[in-house]
């Protein structure tokens, strides 16, 4: 649907340019198991989109601020910085792992876990923390709207990225779940790397 597709010039011809992982496969159905072993390194017996469970396995959240290395994870439409809750309008908990875990409680919450107005004043100032993670909203990722739309959308906002990440910067560019695809796995997702940091 993303890469070979017509209605994805832009994220076709990052592919080309930076690198294209050919065999990277979610490792579950739905969204939420995904997110869990992105950040915990496990769905931690996490089988669907709950809204309730929650984690205290060990995450990438608590490992980086226990290390003290800059972070921020920008949510698109997230009504509040930290905000727990299920979801409102076009923004969903279901693709935020920070949510489910306990080490990013509510200090730590509203600090770290911000929306893209925040990303905006970020980029303007062009530098992002070392890292950062980027969620469009359900309009903006292509699941309520087209693969078209989801394109134009990282079109405009890529490039400034890449720009903000400096030297040696690396963007990763996914997917969680491939659409249509039953079984135990997530089925195969494109993951695109592009920055001064990708190789070709």
């Amino acid at each position: 649907q993303i890469i070979g597709s017509p209605d994805a010039p832009y994220l076709n011809r990052l592919a080309r340019q930076g690198a294209l992982a050919t065999h990277y496969y979610a490792v579950a159905h739905p969204s939420v198991p995904n997110y869990l072993a992105l950040t915990t390194g496990s769905t931690q017996g996490v089988t669907s989109d709950c809204n309730a469970c929650d984690t205290s396995a060990p995450s990438l959240a608590g490992q980086l601020t226990a290390a003290r290395v800059p972070w921020r994870a920008y949510f698109e439409s997230i009504p509040a910085r930290g905000f727990q809750g299920r979801g409102a309008g076009d923004y969903t908990k279901h693709y935020n792992p920070f949510a489910y875990s306990e080490q990013t409680g509510d200090a730590v919450g509203r600090r770290h876990v911000v929306g893209f107005g925040a990303l905006r004043h970020d980029l303007s100032r062009g530098s992002l923390p070392r890292f950062s993670w980027i969620a469009p909203n359900l309009v903006h990722d292509g699941h309520n709207a087209s693969v078209r739309a989801s394109d134009r959308f990282a079109a405009r906002l890529v490039p400034r990225i890449e720009r903000a990440l400096g030297p040696g910067g690396v963007l990763f560019v996914t997917w969680d779940e491939a659409q249509g695809v039953t079984g135990p796995a997530g089925g195969r997702v494109a993951l695109i790397a592009t920055g001064s940091g990708a190789r070709r």
